[in-house]
This record gives structure tokens, C-alpha cells and sequence, in this order.
């Protein structure tokens, strides 16, 4: 098995982290299906903003990132690893890495076709791949909007921000 090491996400990463969760989404999301890529943007980056971020790299190469996860307490933005390094764990060491315990996952994004297809899993579904591995996502589409708009309009009761 591969060495690999899990660090915090750099400013550096954040252009690679939104074109891959743009692009995976556009591609293999039902849900996001022609959108133009800067409304994903516009999706995209506040989530980027106020989630944590961390990054799969190996120990000889720091900068090379193999895969990341975003993520909120229990709401997982995404989770990527490369096609090369896929099947081998390291999917399910992000998780953990992020404190991510089994259970129910709130997912703001869902990707609804899976190539090739994960054994045990039904073709194509996110949902029965994670349900075989402890986890129950529920579908959230509307946190990225959410948080846009509170992000946008302070609540009423909010202290003025300084």
C-alpha cells in the first residue's frame, strides 16, 4: 500500500480543490447537469470558504495531491481521490481524518454516476456505495444556497460585523 499523508489544505490547493469538485459535479452529477461552470462557481465557493479542507498527498511529494476531503462537523462538500489511487483506503482515511463517524452525512453536492461501477454497490450509486460502508447520506442541495445567503444577509438579530 501507498505512503500517504493528510495535511490541511493551503491556499495554494484551492485552485485545484473547486475546478476538480466543479468538473466531477458537471460530469457525473444528475443534479448539476447543464449548469454553466460559473454558477458552480458561485456554489462552489463559499462552501470552499467556511469548510475545512484537507488534502491526501504522499510524504515525498507534499505538493502532488491524490485526493481531499471538504467538510462541516457531519456535512461532507466532497470527497475525491485520483482515478490511480482509487479502491486502496484512502477514501476512507479522509473521512476519519475529518472526524467523520458513521452514520448519517449530510451531502450539499451528489454525484449520481460512479465509473466503473464499485463491486457490491448497484451501478452508478453513490448512496449504496457509502450505505455499505456505514454511512446514510442525505441529499442537502439546498446548504450551499443557505449558507450564500447568510453569508449575503446577516439574520436580523446578528451583531453588525466590525
Amino acid at each position: 500500500m501507498t505512503t500517504v499523508s493528510i495535511r490541511p489544505a493551503e491556499i495554494g490547493d484551492r485552485s485545484f480543490l473547486l475546478s476538480t469538485m466543479r468538473s466531477t459535479l458537471l460530469r457525473k452529477s444528475a443534479y448539476c447537469a447543464g449548469l454553466h461552470p460559473e454558477a458552480m462557481n458561485v456554489i462552489l465557493e463559499p462552501v470552499l470558504a467556511t469548510f475545512s479542507a484537507a488534502v491526501l498527498t504522499t510524504p515525498k511529494d507534499p505538493n502532488t495531491i491524490l485526493g481531499f476531503i471538504v467538510w462541516k462537523g457531519q456535512t461532507v462538500a466532497f470527497v475525491y481521490v485520483r482515478d490511480g489511487v482509487r479502491r486502496k483506503g484512502f477514501g476512507r482515511k479522509l473521512i476519519e481524518h475529518a472526524g467523520i463517524k458513521t452514520g448519517v452525512i449530510e451531502a450539499p453536492f451528489l454525484v449520481t454516476k460512479i465509473d466503473p461501477p464499485h463491486p457490491g454497490a448497484r451501478p452508478g450509486t453513490l448512496t449504496a456505495l457509502a450505505k455499505g460502508r456505514g454511512f446514510e447520506l442525505h441529499f442537502r442541495p439546498y446548504l450551499p444556497l443557505d449558507l450564500t445567503a447568510r453569508l449575503l444577509v446577516p439574520a436580523p438579530d446578528a451583531p453588525p460585523s466590525q
